[in-house]
């Protein structure tokens, strides 16, 4: 009855996000007033399954624009997740970044968060469905002096399909293809003038080597389009490694 209940909750907190992106991007592309630009990313997550409930995890990247001519920015983070059923588990995290803007330094942000993850998994098909509330605390330099210091409070709602496309040769090393299809909405709470109710919509496609269990590469392309009608095309290299704590698990 609860993972019914936790379904069906997931499929409605979707539908509402999902309403909110299409009047919030709908007058944009009325008024074809869209700026376009692109970016490249690269990063590299840790997870690391303690015990049979418990997981721990790190990640850091970085991120260019302009086909590599800028670095625009630096991310890490750390997390702990929580297996409350085989498919739902509960974690909590802090990430911090910092920004560059035309090869200066421009500001910091440290992000606690927490959030909520079902996974239902089959044999040849992985669906997956997150929550996050963020708590994003900035310190820019280079905006006005009463902006310097500021707090934006942001949900996060994603739902993605992994499945599986063939096994490859055993001259490949056995690896197996899959494919990535996933969107994820953002919506600022406490907006205020200069950060807008809708922050941004990510969907994301490409393809998935996964060599063995704890080791996998992924190429997506990433179309973001955010707040004052910004479009950004992101190629976005992952790479991702699960390792287990044999002392732990038995």
């Amino acid at each position: 009855m609860l993972k019914k209940c936790l379904f069906s909750f997931t499929h409605s907190l979707r539908a509402a996000a999902l309403s909110i992106l299409f009047f919030s991007v709908s007058p944009g592309i009325a008024q074809n007033t869209w700026s376009t630009s692109n970016q490249q990313w690269v990063q590299d997550y840790f997870q690391i399954r303690l015990t049979d409930r418990f997981t721990v995890g790190a990640d850091g990247g970085l991120r260019w624009k302009d086909a590599f001519m800028y670095t625009s920015q630096y991310v890490m983070r750390a997390s702990a997740w929580y297996k409350l059923t085989d498919r739902l588990r509960v974690g909590a995290g802090l990430a911090h970044s910092g920004f560059f803007s035309n090869g200066d330094f421009a500001g910091v942000e440290w992000r606690p968060y927490e959030e909520i993850s079902m996974d239902l998994k089959r044999k040849k098909i992985t669906t997956a469905f997150r929550y996050r509330f963020e708590q994003r605390y900035y310190t820019d330099f280079n905006f006005p002096l009463e902006n310097t210091n500021r707090l934006v409070l942001r949900n996060r709602v994603s739902a993605a399909v992994t499945f599986k496309i063939r096994d490859l040769k055993k001259e490949a090393g056995g690896a197996q293809l899959w494919f990535y299809l996933g969107d994820e909405l953002f919506i600022n709470i406490n907006a205020f003038d200069a950060v807008s109710v809708f922050d941004q919509n990510r969907f994301m496609a490409g393809p998935v080597l996964k060599f063995s269990d704890s080791f996998a590469v992924q190429l997506l392309y990433n179309m973001q389009v955010a707040s004052s009608n910004k479009l950004t095309h992101v190629a976005w290299l992952v790479l991702r490694h699960n390792l287990v704590w044999k002392k732990a698990v038995q």
